[in-house]
């Protein structure tokens, strides 16, 4: 942000064959832009592709752990059949939301500078040979950065290292978002010619385009909500009380007077058998 626009004319602190210098700062900006969505945008898509699969539904919050990423390129192909299925299924995810990249940088830039940063066409070079060229630079970009980033060996840890909530939204949300703007536009920016050319040459349907992208960025919203809040603890319900029992009530006083009740007789076998009348035989 505090470049000095006098250096602009300075040379390269380095060289080489791998070593680009754009024509314009705005293809510079341009190149810069390209490579924070296609290759930090890819990382970032093999961490969250790595977490879904790692840490699934109903998993909600920050992660549990770190993992190694998933890969999109089988060390050995055909060895394992079930490991070359699950590398061509996080290969067909990384693609999707590539060339989404690929479409949100062109609807955001310059169409000239775009050209210019990677076409180097003359001006006698028709237009539809430079959106050709323009298309293929993009994809080829778009390839080697899956088939670098995509072999494993990287943790989600450090991928997502700045924060899982921020590169959710930075890096992840905003592509969805577009997808969705663009094709709710009237009429649709994806229904132009250079998306279409675009997504013709990586052979993609805006449909499967929508799903893959919306499906990641759906699911792995969970790993950016909050945490479910712990359930209070209850206290333990205090022991009741026991109530005294009622007293018993006063036995009423005796119809015969005032006085204390005479006590009952108690009969004996002897008093009943002196009933009887008369002593036994002898």
């Amino acid at each position: 942000d505090d470049d000095d626009d006098g250096d602009d004319d300075a040379p390269l602190p380095f060289g080489g064959d791998g070593v680009y210098a754009p024509d314009s700062a705005a293809a510079a900006q341009f190149l810069h832009r390209r490579k924070i969505l296609t290759v930090n945008g890819t990382h970032t898509t093999l961490a969250f592709l790595t977490l879904a699969a790692k840490e699934p539904p109903p998993h909600k919050g920050l992660p549990k752990g770190s993992y190694e990423l998933v890969r999109a390129i089988p060390g050995t192909p055909g060895e394992d059949e079930l490991e070359d299925l699950e590398c061509e299924e996080t290969y067909r995810n990384a693609w999707c939301f590539a060339v989404a990249r690929q479409l949100l940088l062109l609807f955001e830039s310059d169409y000239e500078v775009a050209a210019a940063a990677l076409t180097e066409c003359d001006g006698a070079t028709s237009s539809s040979a430079v959106d050709a060229k323009l298309c293929d630079a993009l994809l080829s970009n778009a390839r080697a950065a899956i088939d670098r980033l995509g072999r494993g060996g990287d943790e989600t840890a450090r991928v997502l290292g700045a924060g899982v909530v921020k590169r959710y939204e930075g890096r992840l949300l905003p592509v969805a978002k577009f997808l969705e703007t663009a094709a709710k536009s009237s009429p649709s920016w994806l229904a132009t010619p250079l998306a279409r050319l675009l997504l013709r040459k990586a052979k993609l349907t805006q449909t499967t385009l929508r799903l893959a992208v919306l499906g990641l960025t759906a699911d792995a919203g969970r790993f950016a909500e909050p945490e479910p809040a712990a359930a209070p603890e209850h206290e333990a319900p205090s022991t009741p009380k026991k109530k005294k029992p009622p007293a018993s009530p006063a036995r009423p006083p005796s119809k015969r007077g005032d006085g204390p009740a005479s006590p009952r007789r108690v009969m004996s076998m002897a008093n009943l058998a002196g009933l009887g009348g008369g002593a036994g035989p002898s």
